[in-house]
């Protein structure tokens, strides 16, 4: 599977238990409930711990946002005073992408923030000024196995957009910024335990056509047709012949039905076929 990050087993098993706690709260300790003024009869029926939870919820999602762009422009400063890339702006009050990146006069980059899962990301509309348009997907938070959004986002949601509605992303960027913690120390890394701002993004190369129905997939976006995602890999100190473990390909085929589904998806890391709607349980 993508992704070989996975938190620790401690955090999770803890985590388990307070998702049990809380539901149970009313059952467990209705004590510490009435202490609060609230009614234990009302905890469920009422939908008190519904309401609190989808608030808590809402406010995460809500806060997420603004770090997750800083965050980027952070990165994309960095990228500007190692003179990786000549300029950068945002401008996401006025659509859906949120950074307009110059590489080099004449080729801009348009680069869309986004979560680590939910409906955001069928959201997109690719600018007619884009030499390249990147998907960041930023995973910050959740203490589930990275695999999994990273699955859900691109085999799911926008390989079928890409299909279904021609949303050609030409690469997806994902920063996990628990990778490198005590938690969820990184395999790709002599040392796992890294500051985020040290630990490289993984790159999820998408076709460079979208492919007709019946037919294979075409030639898959290398460094010879991207630029911006292999620019990003130098400034975290990433050289060509270290590429390789962070670099994943998204093969579309359209020529056979899986299960299904109208078309195929494979994706590919180092050789490999790790992820897709058409691996077996004994390759998974």
């Amino acid at each position: 599977m993508p992704y070989r990050c996975n938190h620790s087993k401690e955090a999770l098993k803890e985590a388990e238990a307070l998702k049990d706690l809380l539901k149970n709260l009313a059952e467990l300790h209705p004590d510490v409930l009435r202490e609060h003024g609230i009614r234990p009869k009302d905890y469920h029926s009422a939908g008190v711990f519904r309401h609190a939870l989808e608030s808590i919820r809402g406010t995460f999602i809500a806060q997420a946002q603004a770090p997750r762009e800083r965050f980027v422009a952070e990165t994309l400063a960095r990228m500007k005073a190692k003179n990786l890339i000549c300029d950068f702006n945002f401008i996401g009050d006025a659509g859906r992408v949120d950074f307009k990146v110059e590489v080099s006069k004449g080729y801009d980059v348009a680069l869309e923030v986004k979560g680590g899962e939910g409906n955001s990301w069928n959201i997109s509309e690719r600018p007619t000024w884009a030499k390249e348009y990147i998907a960041w997907g930023h995973l910050d938070g959740s203490l589930n196995a990275p695999r999994d959004g990273v699955h859900a986002i691109l085999v799911t949601r926008v390989t079928r957009d890409f299909i279904n509605y021609g949303k050609k992303f030409d690469a997806i960027v994902f920063k996990d910024q628990l990778c490198g913690t005590v938690g969820r120390p990184c395999p790709k890394y002599a040392n796992p335990l890294q500051a985020s701002s040290q630990i490289a993004p993984d790159i999820f190369l998408l076709p460079n056509a979208i492919p007709s129905p019946g037919a294979t997939c075409g030639p898959i976006h290398d460094a010879q047709t991207l630029r911006f995602p292999f620019l990003l890999l130098d400034l975290y100190g990433v050289s060509k012949k270290q590429r390789e473990p962070h670099l994943y390909q998204v093969e579309i085929d359209r020529s056979i039905t899986v299960r299904g589904n109208p078309y195929q998806v494979k994706i590919v890391h180092e050789g490999v076929i790790v992820d897709g709607n058409n691996v077996s349980a004994a390759s998974a």
